[in-house]
């Protein structure tokens, strides 16, 4: 049993993470091959006089002639492993000034990207940095986009190196910590891969594969640890170590963090028993298509839906007047776009959503008359719904970035405490993300809004947070919060490859899934967490409603949303260990006292807790029922834990 688990040391456990990284060989050096499909056509030299020396070392070079219907990307050989963490760096120098995109992708299908850094390149040398976790099922690669055609953009010293996870996103809340000694695991280092060798220069036209003609794939193994036991133990050593974090604000858990959905008002006008503090208004008929289906000014008093907005609202504010209500603008009606060729994939919202407006004024109208409607009542404004999906926005990030200045010009000019958010992506939309901020739109957004679902494996879910936290920090928008507007325990088909949930599945459970998903979004510090949907959505995928059918007895799921927010509310929630062997730590501090949450993604643990005298008690989050601790072990599961102190208030 290591020392930070047999104590429970809160800064050892900080620490467990942040030595662990010196535990790992110096980066490897790597070199590229060539990726090209559709009829791309590229020219790649393994090695080039007129890119130059550095440091020392020859340079290659990569000139981009067309894309054809399709693209050419530079990869790295190494395979990248599933929830692995990476750093690579590249130095890079072009003859005009051009933008990378310099990301880890899956090989196969649907080709999602797990952690991507855009980078401005110029006439000189630059180190080009990404750090982040491979967050997907199946194996990826290392990959470099370019931005523009007939740039000769120039590499050196590219390097490849597996970093320790719980360093991705900055979540430990510790900074400058210096000359410590601690106990971590024993890990092993990335194999070096096979060192390329420098052969003619590769000219490509026809594309359509894989161009390996420069080395073989090699697997990157994981870290070795010990296998689990009964018992929380594993193999360490000792190493002193001097390493910095960049220090987020403290931050309280209020009532806006536990949002949820209602989109049956009308069949009910029923409140939630846990009373939440956010309502997200997505799928209640009130989008622009509904409330402008024709040119003109929004009907305020004849429309069906524009009074169905009023309703809403009036129902939020009159349950909960503190309550925090997020309108989701957009989507395009047919008059204001134009006609799709795919018309927005047959969307239910209209055949023109997911278009550009034609004329910027009307989005502008549009922006200004909800605005100005519903000043004081609504203060928060997402740009648009999950605009990485093509059939919601096709328009690009470029022009997104556009609607965003006008959007926040004219809210900020009703209200100057309004807050504009997004646009929100998907799991899978950090690329478009990405390509949203270096437009420019983060100067136009006061947070990012994201929807990344709990599902049944709440480790991806938190390891793509973590990855759009770091992005954020290398774009400089450190301070800039999250917000996850629509989330659920649904396994999300995408991301986890799942296939529809059957009974008897060995899947981790709604409830667990999602107290630990609540637990660690308030631990990354999230802004909003907000549930889709309460009446209930994706039951094929193992979706479930927090209320049964009469609209007022809560579900399991009900009750334990409410029961984690009993714990969580009104404290600070920092993470302390993030699946080391499975296993979460949390540190949940209110009324000055401080609380520890636990949990397990894999096998059940038991841990010892006879150092911790202050934790007197313990409920489980499944039925919050409070014992007294009566043994010096305490059993760690899937359902998480809460180990807490007397006049701890859950």
């Amino acid at each position: 049993m290591t020392l930070c688990h047999r104590y429970l040391s809160i800064i050892c456990g900080m620490l467990l993470g942040l030595s662990a990284v010196l535990a790992y060989a110096a980066p490897v050096e790597t070199r590229w091959t060539v990726n090209s499909w559709g009829g791309s056509s590229h020219v790649f030299a393994a090695a080039d006089a007129a890119c130059g020396v550095r440091d020392g070392k020859p340079s290659t070079s990569f000139l981009l002639k067309t894309r054809g219907t399709g693209d050419t990307e530079l990869i790295m050989p190494t395979l990248l492993g599933q929830n692995q963490a990476y750093e690579v760096s590249v130095w890079l120098k072009a003859d005009k000034p051009t933008k990378v995109r310099l990301f880890f992708r899956r090989d196969g299908a649907h080709y999602e990207t797990a952690a991507i850094q855009t980078a401005n390149v110029t006439t000189s040398w630059k180190q080009v940095k990404l750090k982040g976790i491979y967050a997907l099922n199946t194996v990826g690669k290392v990959r470099l986009g370019i931005e523009d055609f007939n740039i000769k953009l120039c590499l050196n010293g590219a390097t490849l190196e597996e970093v320790v996870p719980s360093t991705v996103g900055s979540i430990l809340s510790i900074a400058n910590v210096q000359d410590l000694v601690v106990t971590i695991p024993n890990v092993n280092t990335i194999t070096p891969e096979v060192k390329l060798g420098l052969g003619d220069n590769v000219v490509g036209g026809s594309g359509g594969g894989n161009f390996s003609g420069l080395g073989n794939q090699t697997a990157a193994p994981k870290p070795t640890t010990t296998p689990t036991t009964n018992k929380a133990t594993t193999t360490t050593k000792t190493t002193t170590t001097t390493y910095s974090l960049p220090a987020y604000a403290t931050k309280t858990i209020d009532n806006k963090f536990f949002g949820v959905h209602i989109n049956k008002l009308g069949v009910h006008s029923t409140w939630p028993s846990f009373n939440p503090g956010s309502i997200r208004l997505w799928d209640t008929g009130t989008t622009w298509a509904n409330l402008q289906p024709y040119k003109g000014p929004i009907q305020w008093s004849s429309s069906a839906h524009a009074r169905r907005l009023d309703m809403y609202v009036d129902y939020a504010l009159r349950n909960n007047p503190d309550v925090q209500i997020i309108y989701t603008l957009g989507m395009t009606p047919e008059w204001a776009g134009t006609k799709h060729a795919k018309a927005c994939n047959g969307s239910s919202y209209g055949r023109s959503v997911c278009t550009m407006p034609v004329n910027l004024d009307d989005w502008r109208n549009y922006v200004r008359s909800v605005g100005t409607r519903y000043k004081g009542k609504i203060k928060v404004w997402e740009l648009w719904n999950e605009a990485d999906y093509w059939g919601f926005w096709d328009g690009g990030a470029e022009n997104m970035a556009t609607l965003a200045r006008i959007t926040y010009q004219e809210l900020k000019a009703i209200d100057p405490n309004n807050k504009v958010i997004g646009p929100n992506i998907t799991g899978s939309g950090i690329t478009f993300l990405s390509r949203f901020l270096a437009a420019g739109g983060g100067s136009y957004t006061d947070a990012i809004s994201v929807h990344v679902y709990v599902g049944r494996s709440t480790d991806l879910s938190t390891n793509i947070l973590r990855n759009i936290r770091a992005m954020l920090d290398n774009h400089d928008l450190v301070n800039v919060p999250i917000w996850n507007t629509e989330t659920n325990i649904s396994c999300n088909s995408v991301l986890e490859d799942c296939k529809p949930i059957q009974a008897g599945a060995n899947i981790t459970s709604a409830e667990d899934a999602l107290a630990q998903g609540v637990i660690s979004n308030a631990a990354l510090k999230i802004s909003d967490f907000n549930f889709y949907t309460w009446e209930g959505a994706s039951p094929l995928y193992g979706g479930k409603p927090m209320v049964e059918s009469n609209y007022a007895t809560p579900t399991a799921l009900g009750r334990v949303y409410g029961i984690v927010k009993s714990w969580l509310i009104g404290s600070h929630v920092d993470y302390v260990q993030f699946e080391s062997n499975g296993l979460n730590q949390v540190r949940v501090e209110k009324n000055g006292k401080v609380a520890l949450v636990f949990w397990t993604t894999k096998a059940n643990l038991s841990l010892d807790v006879s150092k911790q005298p202050t934790l007197k008690n313990f409920a489980y989050a499944g039925d919050n029922f409070t014992q007294k601790l009566t043994s010096d072990f305490i059993e760690v599961k899937q359902t998480p834990v809460l180990l807490f102190p007397d006049g701890f208030e859950k």
